[in-house]
């Protein structure tokens, strides 16, 4: 396999006249050779490009290119595919720049080293520079409003007509049209509403005394009209009408968002509750809505999966992690087939996961997960697919099962399952064979070292046959003979073994002989030195009792699981996890933005 020796690189950079348009992109070429330095001539090859700044990467990108027959690569960077950033908002100005060549031609990206960018590239700075000074605005968006005439006579005479202030600040302008009249002992109000004065009141309202009761109703209510605190409000008394209002709600507490709700009593057992009748139901509907509306972008949206790092449609956080606490809970009654407690899906529903999910056949799960809603198995055509029913990752176990009928079943049209890595089992591996009218239980050949058999028949006719092993089994033979093993067959014969090695074995006679004979070989594997060790405590026999602890049904509230990690050499077990692993640090409630 050739490895990549040394680029020949010429970095181009179009310059920039005044006022004119720089090309967002960076002519780049090189020339691949391997590591006897020779060229690589018409291969194909991954090219990985850094733009760093102080040690951090700005921009990336990878191109997919082949060399010509001279082993050139011509790409301009900024126009590749995008890994990581912007190539149009780097800003050359700010710091040093620096470029970083990466290439994979098959068996890996080579790190060909760091180069600053000298002067040249910085004509894009130049261009931005040009495009500032030209820059002229024309406001376009005020010009356009009505309150573009305001003038300063007409807010002189706004304010000699209406002495009493500021109207805009003073809070009581609405957008509710009423008209108060007075006449007699009575204040009425526009659509017959009307409040019933004291007795004996003279017109003054400064000889008012106490606290006048507050009106309920604008209709037919004896008392006094009570201040409206808060008059932008806007809606009728219609309960079929809409009710709404400009700014932030609070129940409970002061508001700190559009609508703020805070238990302010130990015994309330349901801050929010939602419910809709039983006849409306349907697709497309819930009770329930949290919409994000986001901007489309590399770098928008969240940077983690932390509590303030999510950029969600409904976020659920339970501060203290006491026991059955949860972030969000999604139960159903799953008195029907495919419905579940959870759902979680692309927009579409192409791909998605459940939990506590019955399907199609009235199978129970605590957990569903498929890749695609279309497609009926594997496509002999060989359609192009990439999709992943479930995977798990764990820096000590990337997940584990456990039936008490049957731990786990895998299948597929292709192969049914591929371990990469050693393979333990503290079982019996059986494979069921079909034999025609029932499958027959046939057991592995056990060894107590990596061994590779080879077999067959063969004749002797003279005094000597060479037998030729097949080459795939002598490609994996250690580099030492087999042990080989001959029986004559239907009658005995004076023959022997006269020699033996990896490609094969000659069989002869001190007598012309005519005789068949059958051939076992027995050999090393080409692998067995670079096999590990089977850890020690795997070997012991406590462990699988440990582990069938561990793999625990939590369903179970009688008892607790078995602790299980890795203490960087093996395996552990305890009945609680030591607190090395619990989270450090104090609980902090999410602060109000």
């Amino acid at each position: 396999m050739k490895k990549i020796l040394l680029l020949t690189v010429a970095v181009v950079i179009c310059a920039v006249t005044a006022f004119a348009q720089a090309p967002q992109s960076v002519k780049y070429q090189a020339v691949l050779r391997d590591n006897a330095g020779d060229i690589i001539s018409e291969e194909t090859v991954d090219i990985r490009i850094s733009i760093e700044d102080s040690g951090s990467v700005v921009y990336q990108e990878n191109h997919a290119t082949s060399t010509n027959q001279y082993g050139l690569v011509t790409l301009n960077i900024g126009t590749g595919s995008v890994l990581n950033g912007n190539f149009g908002a780097i800003d050359w100005a700010a710091d040093d720049h620096y470029i970083r060549i990466e290439v994979d031609n098959g068996s890996g990206y080579v790190d060909m080293g760091l180069t600053q960018l000298m002067s040249v590239p910085y004509a894009l700075h130049a261009n931005t520079a040009s495009e500032v000074d030209n820059f002229s605005e024309m406001d376009p968006v005020f010009d356009a409003s009505p309150a573009s005439g305001i003038t300063a006579t007409d807010i002189t005479d706004w304010t000699t007509a209406y002495g009493w202030g500021n109207h805009a600040d003073a809070g009581y302008l609405t957008e509710e049209t009423q008209v108060l009249s007075y006449s007699n002992d009575t204040l009425y109000l526009t659509g017959g509403s009307y409040v019933i004065l004291p007795t004996g009141f003279d017109g003054d309202w400064s000889s008012l005394t106490g606290t006048p009761p507050v009106v309920s109703t604008f209709a037919n209510d004896a008392g006094y009209i009570d201040a409206e605190s808060d008059p932008t409000w806007t809606g009728t008394a219609d309960t079929s009408a809409s009710i709404w209002r400009y700014g932030y709600v609070g129940i409970g507490m002061s508001p700190n968002y559009k609508l703020d709700i805070e238990n302010t009593t130990s015994d309330e057992q349901t801050l929010v509750y939602v419910t809709r009748s039983g006849d409306n139901n349907g697709p497309g509907r819930q009770n329930i809505f949290g919409y994000r509306y986001g901007t489309s972008g590399d770098t928008l949206g969240g940077d983690g999966y932390g509590r303030y790092d999510t950029d969600v449609g409904i976020k659920g956080y339970s501060l203290w992690g006491n026991h059955y606490t949860f972030g969000v809970h999604g139960a159903n009654y799953n008195d029907y087939e495919r419905c579940g407690g959870l759902l979680g899906s692309n927009s579409s529903g192409a791909y998605w996961g459940s939990l506590a999910y019955v399907n199609s056949g009235g199978t129970y799960y605590g957990g569903y997960f498929t890749s695609s809603t279309t497609g009926a198995g594997f496509n002999s055509t060989g359609a192009m697919a990439a999709g992943i029913g479930y995977g798990g990752y764990g820096d000590m176990l990337g997940s584990w099962s456990r039936g008490e009928v049957a731990g786990q079943i895998v299948t597929g049209e292709l192969f049914s399952s591929y371990n990469l890595g050693n393979t333990y089992t503290s079982g019996t591996q059986v494979e069921l064979v079909n034999t025609g009218t029932e499958k027959t239980a046939a057991y592995s050949v056990t060894s107590r070292e990596m061994t590779v058999y080879d077999k067959g028949f063969a004749s002797l006719s003279g005094n000597e046959v060479e037998v030729s092993f097949d080459r795939t089994y002598s490609k994996l033979l250690a580099d030492e003979r087999p042990v080989v093993t001959i029986t004559p067959v239907g009658q005995s014969g004076n023959i022997y073994i006269k020699s033996i090695t990896t490609e094969g074995f000659v069989v002869a006679s001190d007598s012309p002989q005519d005789i068949e004979f059958s051939w076992i070989a027995i050999g090393k594997r080409i692998d067995s030195e670079q096999v590990q060790q089977v850890p020690e405590n795997l070997k012991s026999n406590e462990f699988d009792q440990n582990l069938r602890e561990s793999l625990f049904n939590d369903g179970i509230k009688s008892r607790d699981a078995r602790s299980m990690w890795w203490d960087g050499n093996r395996f552990r077990f305890g009945n609680k996890m030591p607190d090395v692993f619990k989270p450090q640090g104090p609980k902090e409630k999410p602060e109000r933005d």
